[in-house]
């Protein structure tokens, strides 16, 4: 009986392969592709194809392409090797989609304009460059759970802080029982900033650190800090945000 079901799964697994192999990616797009994800200039089958255009949610992509990565049935999961390239630089990675919907990024590298990324971001009035050089994520049900890398954002805009850019700061990313975690610091700029960042298993969030206007700082930042409280023995003023994914 073992073996019996063993060839039943190789043969649905060639079954699959062959079916991707060759079918229409304009077809599977009108199928399968969410709502928020809009394709156009589609030429190619789901195996392997390009798209002219591609925007997610708010973000555009040009030169959008796929390539089915078969091994990775093995594991029970569909895998694709993607690139494209965004307003501003290239992206590219691997994504696989498990069990339950659980999406497994690997291998990302990417340059991407900041306030494309989320509502969140454009309501803030947060804008500049982010590059991500991340190995793992993993998502479920949308929210990021798992992850090991680093974020880097230059050119940042903060327009409530000042209409010009504070610098650049970096995230590195790790995860700790079921913790994920970015400790985040400046690397150069108007802030002095040191901090962390944590979603947990339940969607809670939190935001913590200290911050401080920086020597050189454009004019008004320390005013806006000072919102914050008052300064600790080292000059810095504590921060905390904390809230429900």
């Amino acid at each position: 009986m073992p073996r019996t079901r063993s060839m039943v799964a190789v043969g649905a697994a060639i079954f699959l392969v062959g079916l991707l192999a060759s079918f229409p990616a304009r077809v599977a797009y009108r199928w399968f592709v969410p709502e928020n994800v809009l394709l156009g200039g589609i030429s190619g089958t789901t195996w392997r194809g390009t798209a002219a255009e591609a925007r997610l949610d708010g973000l555009y992509l040009r030169d959008f392409a796929w390539r089915f990565r078969p091994l990775a049935l093995l594991t029970a999961r569909a895998r694709y090797s993607l690139s494209a390239r965004s307003p501003a630089g290239p992206v590219s990675g691997d994504v696989a989609v498990g069990f339950g919907g659980v999406v497994h990024v690997s291998g990302l590298r990417a340059r991407l304009p900041l306030a494309a990324l989320s509502d969140l971001a454009t309501f803030a009035g947060v804008d500049g460059l982010l590059d991500a050089d991340v190995s793992s994520l993993t998502l479920a049900d949308g929210l990021p759970v798992r992850a090991e890398g680093s974020l880097e954002v230059s050119r940042l805009v903060a327009r409530q802080l000042a209409p010009v850019p504070l610098g650049t700061y970096r995230a590195e990313l790790t995860t700790v029982d079921d913790v994920l975690r970015a400790e985040i610091r400046d690397v150069a700029g108007a802030l002095d900033l040191e901090g962390t960042f944590e979603i947990r298993p339940d969607r809670t969030y939190l935001l913590a650190g200290r911050v401080a206007a920086a020597p050189g700082a454009p004019e008004g930042v320390a005013r806006q800090l000072a919102f914050l409280g008052s300064p600790d023995a080292d000059g810095m003023r504590p921060f905390r945000f904390e809230g429900r994914l």
